[in-house]
């Protein structure tokens, strides 16, 4: 005698005594396959219970409503019976939760429901605007948790085909909804990056796994020994993690801009700018940097920066700045998607980077404070006493030489003298500090310093030659890299008049030998 079908409200209070405690995300992704084989002898076509059991439970209870209403909707329309009742109740239960005015965990665990109920052909028609929200947030907990956890999702999930749908669909959202949306991406990559510091070496290796993106000094601190199966998750779970958050980001601006859903989108943005970008993602980058040009007003640009200056300032912050691959390319990112920002703002900005231990950060502060001195604004020479500063206080650990060579040419560009009187104390200083210590830097920067005479103004001649009589007098070691400086690649009535120079103070010299 075959057994009777039971009832849904039957079936919910079998499998609900089943649920872990507390509940997993290993089970709320069985669950839609759990509610499948419960069903599979099909339910009563009159059976009502299921609707009662949307409207009643809540916590685990309603998690399981929802799977098993999802499957019972997918057999009636398999047996053509009538399926209205239930499917405006799962509508409407997506509702409620996604518009409640406290945030909880019911909201991402229905919507690993809806994403593992994705094989369902009558996922489709019980789908509301709310589900894309729904599995948003499903989708950022499932890779937060594999994150921290180090343990890879399973691979019959569909993460970066699901993360893709997710995208297309928040491109059509209503705009009513595109604020809780923006909510969603930001809670969740804040949470999933968050996961990162946990596995800080480890992430460091996955990301950078070369030395030389980092500067010589931060060597030590980077994990060489890492398990190739500690990287397997990070490998899986990053990608679709930049895919998701720049792209939801990106389709809620294009359907509304404004100035606070644009600091949430860029904040958001932000947070995954330390993982690798595809190359498909550039031509996006760009159109929203447009897009934020062309609607955000110039007088409220600043306040875009506002989730950043919380992030840099924070005072529990696990790792200080200078080490922090996280926050660091979250500024580089707003150096890069902010072009326009007030010149103060993104000078202050990018000294606060100058000295990151990850090379591609402190170029990306260095180039933009490049292209403001560029710029010759009233207070260029400020800004370039400044940075002259900066760079020979990191001189030479996280501003090398090439660096260095390569940004006076910027300060030389603004053309004021009293900088380059500063510059030239400023190299005195760095030479004399690094000396006893570093002799082959300092060699180094008193070449780069020689050869600099060959190019300042003939106004600022007379005051870099005593600096550079004051060099050589404290290191006579000095004078052959001086005479090999001046007397090569000079134009001639610059050569002559260096050489004569020379020939005037080099026999004050003791013990060093002519090399005339």
């Amino acid at each position: 005698m075959s057994e009777l079908p039971r009832t849904g409200r039957a079936v919910h209070a079998d499998l609900l005594a089943l649920f872990p405690s507390p509940p997993n995300d290993q089970w709320d992704l069985e669950i839609v396959a759990h509610a499948e084989r419960s069903l599979a002898s099909s339910l009563p076509a009159d059976d009502g219970s299921l609707l009662h059991l949307l409207t009643e439970q809540h916590g685990d209870g309603l998690v399981l409503a929802v799977a098993l209403a999802i499957v019972a909707v997918e057999q009636r329309l398999a047996q053509a019976a009538d399926t209205s009742a239930l499917l405006q109740a799962l509508q409407e239960c997506q509702r409620k939760v996604v518009h409640r005015p406290v945030r909880d965990e019911i909201a991402h665990r229905i919507g690993i429901v809806l994403l593992t109920s994705r094989h369902l052909p009558a996922l489709g028609a019980l789908r509301t605007p709310e589900s894309t929200v729904l599995e948003t947030e499903g989708m950022f907990h499932l890779l937060a948790t594999s994150l921290a956890s180090g343990v890879a999702l399973p691979c019959r999930l569909p993460v970066a085909a699901l993360c893709h749908d997710i995208v297309n669909a928040s491109a059509t959202l209503p705009a009513p909804l595109v604020p809780r949306l923006l909510e969603s991406v930001h809670h969740g990559v804040a949470a999933a990056v968050h996961s990162l510091y946990a596995i800080y070496p480890v992430f460091l290796k996955h990301t950078w796994p070369s030395t030389s993106s980092f500067v010589p000094s931060f060597h030590d601190m980077l994990t060489s020994d890492v398990p190739p199966e500690a990287l397997a998750p990070l490998a899986a779970a990053l990608p679709p993690l930049r895919v998701l958050t720049v792209g939801v980001a990106i389709a809620c601006l294009n359907l509304v801009s404004n100035v606070s859903l644009a600091a949430l989108a860029l904040a958001s943005i932000s947070h995954v700018a330390c993982v690798p970008s595809p190359d498909t993602e550039a031509p996006l980058l760009r159109k929203l940097q447009m897009r934020l040009v062309t609607t955000i007003p110039p007088s409220k640009m600043e306040q875009l920066v506002a989730p950043l200056l919380v992030a840099l300032d924070a005072t529990d912050a696990l790792v200080p700045l200078d080490a922090d691959c996280i926050r660091g390319p979250q500024l580089a990112c707003y150096l890069q998607l902010l072009p326009f920002l007030p010149a103060d703002t993104t000078f202050c900005l990018a000294l606060r980077g100058l000295s990151h231990n990850l090379v591609e950060v402190s170029l990306a502060c260095h180039r933009a404070i490049r292209s403001l001195l560029l710029q010759r604004r009233p207070r260029g020479a400020d800004m370039a006493a400044v940075y002259v500063g900066r760079l020979f206080a990191g001189y030479p650990i996280t501003a090398p030489i090439d660096v260095l060579t390569t940004s006076l040419g910027y300060v030389l560009a603004v053309d004021d003298d009293a900088v380059l009187a500063y510059l030239a104390l400023e190299m005195q200083k760095t030479i004399r500090r690094t000396f006893g210590t570093q002799p082959d830097a300092a060699a180094t920067l008193a070449r780069l310093f020689f050869e600099l005479l060959k190019v300042v103004s003939l106004k600022s001649m007379a005051f870099c030659l005593r600096i550079a009589e004051q060099i050589v007098f404290a290191h006579p070691s000095l004078a052959t890299s001086l005479y090999e400086a001046i007397s090569t690649s000079c134009e001639a009535s610059r050569r002559t008049l260096l050489i004569e120079w020379y020939l005037g103070f080099y026999p004050q010299l003791e013990s060093v030998p002519s090399m005339l």
